[in-house]
Order: C-alpha cells, then sequence, then structure tokens
C-alpha cells in the first residue's frame, strides 16, 4: 500500500500544486508538524532556520519526485504511462471529492491493471523501493534539523509528535 501511495505521488507530481488539505483526507505528518512548530515560542533565528529546513525537504522531495517519475517513465511503455496516468487522475479526483477508498489498491493491483511484465514489476519495485528510502531519508534529515535549533522545552513539547 505505501508503495502504490508513493507511484501516485510521482505520478500526481506533474498534475497537483500544494494547497490546503482537502476536508476528507488526513494531514500529512509534515503538516502536522508545521502546525505544532507554529505553535511553540520560536525566536526570529529558530523561525528562519527551521523554515530554511522545510525548503531544503521540499527540494529534495521534488527531486527524488521527479527522478523516480522519469525511471519509471523508462520502464512503462506509452500505453501503459497512458493508463497510469489515467488512474493517477482519477486518484486526483476521488481526493479532491474527499474520497480515499481507491487508496486501498495494492501495487499487485495496479500491476495487473497496467499488464506490466515481471520484469516491469521488479524494476518498478526496486525503483519505488529506492524512493521511499530516500524519502525515509529525506524526513529524518528534516526532523534532526528541526531538533537542532529547537531548545529543551520545545523539545519536549514536540517529542509526541515525531
Amino acid at each position: 500500500m505505501k508503495m502504490l501511495r508513493i507511484l501516485l505521488s510521482v505520478m500526481l507530481l506533474g498534475t497537483m500544486t500544494a494547497g490546503p488539505v482537502v476536508a476528507g483526507q488526513a494531514a500529512t505528518w509534515a503538516e502536522t508538524l508545521q502546525k505544532g512548530i507554529a505553535s511553540l515560542d520560536l525566536s526570529g533565528s529558530q523561525k528562519s532556520a527551521i523554515t530554511k529546513a522545510f525548503d531544503v525537504a521540499d527540494s529534495a522531495y521534488g527531486e527524488a519526485f521527479s527522478a523516480t517519475r522519469k525511471q519509471l517513465g523508462g520502464i512503462l511503455t506509452d500505453e501503459q504511462k497512458s493508463e497510469l496516468a489515467d488512474m493517477a487522475d482519477g486518484e486526483l479526483q476521488n481526493r479532491l471529492a474527499g474520497d480515499a477508498s481507491q487508496r486501498t489498491k495494492s501495487i499487485a493491483d495496479l500491476a495487473g491493471d497496467l499488464g506490466v511484465t515481471n520484469t516491469q514489476k521488479s524494476a518498478m519495485s526496486d525503483a519505488l523501493s529506492s524512493l521511499g528510502g530516500t524519502l525515509d531519508g529525506i524526513d529524518s534529515s528534516l526532523v534532526s534539523s528541526i531538533k537542532s535549533v529547537l531548545n529543551k522545552d520545545q523539545l519536549a513539547k514536540i517529542a509526541s509528535w515525531l
């Protein structure tokens, strides 16, 4: 399931812009973290450092998604790319309507829907696993950067959020 979300995120990257959370859609951990951080009594230098940390993470996320999207584009046929784009568009429409039921499709179901070969499936799995590890690293780096600028009391307040 995580792999499908990553795959759909990669495919949606070019069609969605950042915006407010749609009703019925859960906030991401980064949005939850940003909201919590905003509630802390931060100094100007802390705010600056945390803003920079989020900017660095956003840039790294974009680069990782772009590289994976390019890699997946080299694995799928033109017809499969078109079908996947249609699926991603459908997912986007469902999310905007507040319906998350399509998120339950497994990577195996998705591969079956696209008619991918075992070789393609393996290559896609490798690409998405690599992306997952990269995103985990970006997340970890972001959290470390944020923690490095907070004082003891502020760290105590956010300990339960992380």
